[in-house]
């Protein structure tokens, strides 16, 4: 767990400092709203998400395990990492960075309920043992 974890995240937040630039080069006036924030929006978006995901993440991954749910997670970031590369437009973008949001969350999720029954439980998904017996 604590290498896939690390693994996504590392190949996940590669990126992400581009997004205000790739936001950029599709910005098209809309919604009224001035450029610095639509081009901050795909932002928004990734980070407001993963919040919606744990409502229902919680429930997934005590039905169907840790590893299903960690899973999913990373299908469902995998799936907005591609629309994100395929948008042609700000709001596909902002909406393809939402499902990578959304399976952020339920990675988390699924990182979180499968260290907690470790003996050192403690230690999370970021480290390993602290100290010798």
């Amino acid at each position: 767990l604590r290498a896939g974890g690390f693994l996504f995240f590392l190949a996940y937040d590669m990126g992400i400092s581009f997004i205000p630039v790739l936001a950029r080069t599709l910005y098209v006036p809309m919604w009224g709203l001035p450029e610095q924030v639509l081009t901050g929006l795909p932002i928004s978006a990734e980070m407001v998400c993963p919040g919606l995901a744990f409502f229902g993440s919680g429930v997934f991954s005590e039905r169907f395990g840790w590893r299903s749910t960690f899973a999913f997670g990373v299908a469902a970031a995998a799936l907005g990492l591609f629309m994100g590369g395929a948008a042609d437009s700000l709001p596909g973008l902002i909406a393809a960075r939402g499902a990578c949001g959304l399976g952020v969350g339920v990675v988390r999720t699924a990182a979180q309920t499968g260290t907690q029954e470790e003996e050192d439980a403690g230690t999370g998904v970021a480290g390993g043992r602290v100290g010798s017996g």
